[in-house]
């Protein structure tokens, strides 16, 4: 499933500025990107794979788990502290606009990261507490609204009085393709979460 990836890639591009087309979209972020993105398959494997007891082969690196902002995704984030006898125990730091975050104890390279979320996403957003999470925010939400309406990829649902955004399943493999011919500052909402991403890895 190419389609959660490639958003990542195509936010990136835009915001830097640098002109692609779906051909070389690949292409062209492995050249100036100065980080790979690889899918995991869902929260979680990524807490799963960020639990693993050893490190053999990961020492020279750094990894930054992504978690989306939602029920799932906080849940294996929140729960990481639980795991691997207590090794991410420094607890969480940052906020909900600039990425809430964790560091592995005695191998910061380790990291976990909650997507950021924008103000206009706080009323389908819990904060983070004791276990409890009621979250909606996947990655195509921080794609301007109007965008996600106008591009027809998107079902609409709902959560108390609120709206919100999910790619249709029959459009997860091709959205991204709509999603490349939008507009810079349909990203603007993807520049705090590449911000803590080079902030974590000491690109800046």
């Amino acid at each position: 499933m190419k389609t959660y990836k490639e958003i990542y890639k195509i936010a990136y591009l835009k915001i830097k500025g640098i002109p692609f087309n779906k051909v070389n979209l690949k292409e062209l972020f492995d050249f100036h990107s100065p980080f790979i993105i690889r899918r995991a398959g869902g929260a979680g494997s990524v807490g799963g794979f960020l639990s693993m007891t050893t490190y053999d082969g990961y020492e020279d690196k750094k990894i930054i788990g992504l978690f989306d902002y939602d029920g799932e995704g906080c849940e294996n984030f929140y729960l990481l502290q639980r795991r691997c006898n207590n090794q991410w125990s420094t607890g969480i730091k940052g906020d909900k606009k600039t990425g809430f975050f964790i560091k592995r104890d005695k191998h910061e390279c380790f990291c976990a990261l909650l997507l950021p979320i924008p103000d206009r996403l706080n009323g389908i957003t819990s904060d983070i507490s004791e276990g409890v999470f009621i979250s909606y925010v996947e990655i195509e939400n921080l794609i301007k609204e109007e965008k996600l309406i106008e591009q027809k990829c998107v079902d609409k649902k709902t959560f108390t009085d609120k709206t919100y955004y999910k790619i249709k399943t029959s459009m997860k493999s091709k959205a991204f393709e709509k999603y490349s011919t939008l507009d810079k500052e349909d990203f603007d909402d993807f520049i705090p979460l590449f911000d803590k991403i080079e902030e974590l890895f000491d690109l800046t």
